[in-house]
């Protein structure tokens, strides 16, 4: 409880999500543990707990929870979490950087989806694409672990695009069915 009081002193783009949970700088964390702690901290901070509390109070739980909510959303998430583990780092993430080959694979790919009218090719292309996305994750934490933010930030540019991708394929599976 007292990292989380800390945390709650210190503006919110200071705050290492990770500490506010106890948790270690990872890319690789326990979604259960993760949850667990969160339900605790909530347990003491949600602002249905602080209703006879004076406003100041009030306040205060009212910001520990949003700090909390922001936290939790952004550690299950993948990318967000990895855009973190960078801004803990000093390290400006910029998406926009990207390797002419790959923007070409990109593109056709998305073309493959979009020419799609087939169910089952579409689950092809959307296996292709998880295990695109999830060998991206760990190219990023192979380079963050060895301190080679700037190659760890080139892999999760891509990991950006596997995402938009992931999107691009529901709706055509919705489009399909």
């Amino acid at each position: 409880m007292y990292v989380f009081r800390r945390c709650l002193s210190t503006p919110t783009n200071t705050v290492s999500y990770f500490e506010l949970f106890s948790l270690p700088v990872s890319f690789d964390i326990s979604r259960d543990v993760l949850s667990a702690k969160f339900r605790i901290l909530q347990s003491f901070y949600h602002p249905d707990k602080h209703v006879q509390k004076s406003a100041a109070e009030q306040r205060t739980a009212a910001e520990a929870s949003a700090k909390l909510n922001l936290a939790y959303k952004c550690l299950q998430d993948p990318y967000c979490r990895a855009v973190h583990m960078l801004y803990l780092r000093r390290f400006e993430h910029n998406p926009h950087v990207m390797d002419p080959q790959f923007l070409t694979h990109m593109m056709d790919f998305n073309d493959s989806v979009e020419m799609c009218q087939d169910v089952s090719e579409l689950e092809t292309l959307a296996e292709q694409n998880s295990s695109a996305l999830a060998r991206c994750f760990a190219r990023f934490e192979e380079y963050f672990v060895l301190e080679e933010y700037e190659t760890a930030s080139e892999w999760l540019a891509k990991c950006k695009f596997f995402l938009q991708n992931r999107e691009r394929i529901e709706g055509r599976f919705e489009m399909l069915t």
